[in-house]
């Protein structure tokens, strides 16, 4: 999983799979909140391609964790692997 500045950014489901094992939360990622793992919603573009766009900040614990553009979590729940 990429990782820069202590902040993990998933790009496949493969590290959607390790970021719910390192935050503790089910595989099916049901009920995070009950291991203190929250999202933020981080508005800019409906784009994946730079800084700026919109997505999801993910917090544990109250501190942030990692960071996903919507787009491509969508790509990831679509199958795609955005890491090749």
């Amino acid at each position: 999983m990429k990782q820069h500045k202590g902040m993990f950014y998933p790009r496949n489901q493969q590290d959607m799979q390790q970021l719910a094992v390192l935050l503790g939360v089910r595989d099916d990622w049901h009920e995070p909140d009950e291991q203190e793992v929250t999202a933020e919603p981080v508005d800019g573009s409906f784009d994946n391609a730079g800084s700026g766009d919109m997505g999801l900040r993910i917090l544990k614990d109250g501190k942030p964790v990692a960071f996903i553009h919507l787009a491509s979590l969508c790509a990831i729940a679509c199958g795609h692997d955005l890491a090749d």
